[in-house]
């Protein structure tokens, strides 16, 4: 399957390509979805990749700030899963971590909000154990 694919078939949601993407190794599955779910819902089927993503869970191959980084500016803050995703990945404590140290140096008030949302959806998600 091709990221073209699956973004086609990510639009086609609740239909789910969620059984062929079980075949693919995890690094194939982060690098589908992450784009995608980490993008703005207007540029494509971020939900359906976002509850992919955290349902499949492959291993993050980036470090928990480098991830949270990637939020910005694009993630739309009504998706939690992506950042209960990062929880599994991480644990709770590193993603807000990541996400306090990041807010330091804002300038941006959407980035700002971006990085309280992802504290506050943390906040609420289940660890892994």
């Amino acid at each position: 399957m091709t990221s073209e694919e699956l973004v086609q078939r990510l639009r086609e949601w609740p239909s789910s390509p969620e059984e062929q993407l079980r075949t693919l190794s995890p690094d194939a599955q982060f690098t589908m979805l992450w784009p995608v779910a980490v993008a703005s819902q207007s540029r494509g089927p971020a939900f359906p990749a976002a509850t992919l993503l955290y349902r499949l869970n492959p291993s993050c191959p980036m470090s928990c700030s480098d991830a949270v980084a990637c939020l910005l500016p694009d993630w739309d803050i009504s998706i939690e899963e992506v950042p209960w995703y990062l929880v599994a990945q991480f644990g709770r404590a590193s993603v807000i971590a990541a996400a306090e140290d990041l807010s330091e140096g804002c300038t941006s008030n959407l980035e700002r909000t971006q990085l309280t949302t992802v504290v506050y959806w943390a906040g609420l998600a289940k660890e892994a154990g």
